[in-house]
This record gives C-alpha cells, structure tokens and sequence, in this order.
C-alpha cells in the first residue's frame, strides 16, 4: 500500500506521510501501555525516569529543530527554482534525511522509560522498525519524484 499522493508535487502527501509516522508512534505507546496494563511488567535501569524526560525533550528539540529547519527553505523548494542537493542539508537534515521520525522514537523511548514498561520499549522499537523500512522509503519515493536527481544526490550524501 502507497501512502503517498499520486502527484508529487503536490505538499500535501508528505504531510500525509509524516501523519503516518505520528500515528504508528502513538499506536505503539497505545499498545505497549495496553499490554502492560494487563499483563504488568517493568523496566529497571539506575535513572529511568530522568533518562526518559532527558529523551522526551532530546526528541521534541529535534522534532523542532527539524520542522523550523524545513520551513525555512519550503520558500526556495516551492518556487520552482533549480534545487541542488545542498538545499536539503539545513538544520538535521545535514545529518539524517529523516529526523522527526528519530525525534519521535526518543520521545517515545522517553515515555516507556518513565512508564517502566519493557513492552512499550519493545512497541516503540516496532514502531522504529516500521517507520524505517515503510513510512521512511514512501516519503523518500515521493520525495525523489519531486525533486529528481538533487534529492538522489542528498540520499547519497546524507545516509542515516
């Protein structure tokens, strides 16, 4: 199944992607708490709960820092101007290509952490694994298609 919209050019669909995203995380903390609910069970590491507000605000920086690095340069990518790889490198996203989906597996982590449940860190490393290997490659899809080769060209660049 395709999450992205059929015209690449159209802001929409990335949108609707990173939606996805959100919503397999708060799945995912649905579910580990569900299952904790029932079946109690518990996490314990010296520090959990420090460690995990520690990752909660880790993760919202990064969200952060990644959407208002990303609205900085949506003037330059949407006015039809020639888009080279370099404009994708702002903020995170010199880093990795997809750090909201990073910023909100910490925050998730953090919440499991806090929570002591070892079956929301295990639902938030599916969630990882899903955001990864299903909503990361269809915003990287359409992501190419609307950028071509300067969006190849940072996929190269920018590994992570």
């Amino acid at each position: 199944m395709s999450l992205s919209d059929p015209n690449p050019n159209s802001g929409r669909a990335v949108h609707q992607i990173l939606a996805q995203g959100y919503l397999v995380y708060l799945a995912a903390i649905v579910i580990g708490f569900a299952i904790s609910y029932f079946w109690p069970d518990s996490v314990s590491i010296p520090l959990e709960a420090p460690l995990g507000m520690l990752l909660i605000v880790l993760g919202t920086l990064l969200i952060y820092w990644a959407q208002s690095a990303s609205g900085r340069t949506a003037p330059l990518r949407n006015a039809g101007q020639d888009i080279e790889p370099h404009h994708f490198c702002v903020g995170p996203y010199k880093y990795s290509r997809s750090p909201t989906q990073y910023g909100l597996f910490l925050m998730a982590l953090g919440l499991a952490l806090i929570y002591g449940s070892l079956y929301m860190v295990i639902t938030t490393i599916a969630a990882l694994l899903i955001g990864k290997f299903w909503i990361i490659r269809e915003e990287e899809k359409h992501l190419a298609a609307k950028y071509g080769q300067a969006y190849l060209d940072y996929q190269k660049e920018v590994r992570f």
